[in-house]
Parts: C-alpha cells; sequence; structure tokens
C-alpha cells in the first residue's frame, strides 16, 4: 500500500513537472522506447509568471490580475482551478483574517476555509496541494487550470494498475509488486492555463 501511494505521489509530480522525452534502449530499430510526456509546467511555460514581481504580494487584486488573460478568450471556462503551494496558500490563508465563523454546537470551531475566490476578473476555485510543497523544491508554485481543457490519458489497454506477488525473474524465491501502465497529460489552449512562480 505505501508503494502505491509513493508511485501515485511521483505521478502527480510528473503531471506537473513531467518534460517530453523520448528514451530509445537500445541503438536496435525494434528496441524498446520510453516516453515522457510534458507537463502542466512545460505545457505554460510561455504564459509563465515570477509572482516575485507582484505588487503587495499575493493578493485578491493580484489573483485576478494573473487570471485576466486567460479568460478573455472565448473558449475559456467561466471558473479557473488554482492548485497553490505552501506559500501561496499560506498568503491566501491570511487574506480572512478579518472574519470569523463560529460553528454552533458544544465544539466551538473558529475560522474560515477558502474554496473558492471571487476577483474582479472571474471566479478561481483554490486549494493547496500537498505536492507542492518545500519538502519537494515547488513551495513557491501555482498553477492557475482550466479544467474543460485538460485531462489526463492512457494508452488504450494500458490502465495504470498494481500487480501483486509478482516472481522476481532474477530471483525465482522473491516474489516482488510492481506497477505497470501509462499516463499522461493533455492541455488543450495553454493560453487559458497560467503557471506562477517564485511566490
Amino acid at each position: 500500500r505505501q508503494f502505491w501511494i509513493e508511485i501515485k505521489r511521483q505521478l502527480n509530480l510528473m503531471l506537473y513537472l513531467g518534460q517530453r522525452t523520448r528514451e530509445v534502449l537500445s541503438a536496435s530499430a525494434t528496441s524498446a522506447r520510453r516516453h515522457v510526456l510534458q507537463g502542466i509546467r512545460e505545457y505554460t511555460f510561455a504564459n509563465a509568471i515570477d509572482g516575485s514581481g507582484l505588487v503587495g504580494g499575493l493578493t485578491v487584486a493580484a489573483l485576478g490580475g494573473i487570471i485576466r488573460p486567460t479568460v478573455s478568450h472565448g473558449a475559456s471556462s467561466m471558473k479557473k482551478t488554482a492548485c497553490v503551494g505552501q506559500n501561496g496558500w499560506t498568503a491566501i490563508s491570511a487574506w480572512p483574517d478579518g472574519s470569523v465563523r463560529i460553528t454552533p454546537g458544544s465544539d466551538q470551531k473558529w475560522g474560515v476555509t477558502l474554496n473558492e475566490v471571487i476577483t474582479p476578473f472571474g471566479r478561481v476555485d483554490i486549494g493547496y496541494d500537498h505536492m507542492l510543497s518545500q519538502e519537494n523544491g515547488l513551495a513557491d508554485v501555482m498553477a492557475i487550470l482550466d479544467l474543460a481543457h485538460i485531462h489526463q490519458i492512457q494508452l488504450a489497454n494500458m490502465p495504470l494498475v498494481m500487480l501483486t506477488n509478482r516472481v522476481n525473474p532474477s530471483e525465482v524465491h522473491t516474489e516482488r509488486d510492481v506497477i505497470t501502465g501509462t499516463r499522461g497529460l493533455v492541455v488543450k489552449l495553454p493560453e487559458l492555463h497560467r503557471w506562477v512562480h517564485s511566490l
């Protein structure tokens, strides 16, 4: 189970950071080849925004300025989705400091949880992705996505699966769990998405 969780973590990072590559395992014309599809960062590299230049830091107005160019196209969705890293989430969580919500009942809960931000240029569903953290070197990242124009793909009949208790060909007395399958990402109309770094 821990192995499966770790592979899912790696896959999540690959969907963010994957670089389009084609690796040929030998010089033979019939040799196996390994392909890696590009991730969100590579798809949106031409539209990347340096967050260190945001005057006043990450504010509602700054977030609106980031998504404004993405909503000016006719194919744009009415609402964007933001996967926010550690630094951005800290800034966003401080926005409602003056607002307190008390949950009725014997156990009182204090605070505000944000899941949608209304900016001058449109609405954004917002959430923290635990993979965008200091431990992975991605604490300063935010990915703004248009979910109508992004999806995962796999090759036909090759879903991502775990095969348990497989005999290791190099050691017949050892059984291993292996994960096999294909997974990639298709981002249509990259101008509808944004990669923000250095927040």
